[in-house]
């Protein structure tokens, strides 16, 4: 027996469904391949949305034991009263190397100065014994 095909088995119309029908299966892969890929999104920032306060919190602690570290006690001019000063502040800083580098050159003037006095007093105590009576 010869098996005769339907009449619509090859027609353009039956072959541009089939192409649709491959295409649409085609497009439904993708759009679960993108609902996967959302899932791990999803799943990822709820989970750093979670870890979020315990990061914001060791952060907070780190920043105290820093500004704990930084600080400073002087007294104040008022009371005599010791007072927290921050060594970081950028101004003060720039204060604190002019004021350096003044109290080095003064520190190394001075050192120079007692030196040379301390030369000068050892000849004259070199000259008044050469000139004892043996």
């Amino acid at each position: 027996m010869i098996r005769r095909r339907p009449p619509h088995a090859n027609t353009p119309r039956t072959l541009s469904l089939e192409k649709d029908h491959q295409r649409l299966r085609q497009e439904e892969e993708k759009i679960r391949l993108l609902e996967e890929k959302i899932k791990k999104q999803e799943e990822a920032a709820r989970q750093k949305l979670e870890n979020l306060p315990k990061e914001i919190e060791a952060r907070q602690r780190r920043q105290q034991e820093l500004v704990r570290l930084h600080l400073v006690s002087a007294p104040t001019r008022a009371d005599g009263l010791s007072k927290l000063r921050d060594k970081r502040d950028p101004l003060k800083q720039q204060k604190i190397k002019k004021t350096a580098s003044k109290r080095i050159a003064e520190r190394r003037a001075t050192q120079m100065q007692f030196i040379l006095l301390c030369v000068v007093l050892g000849i004259v105590l070199l000259l008044l014994w050469k000139s004892l009576p043996s």
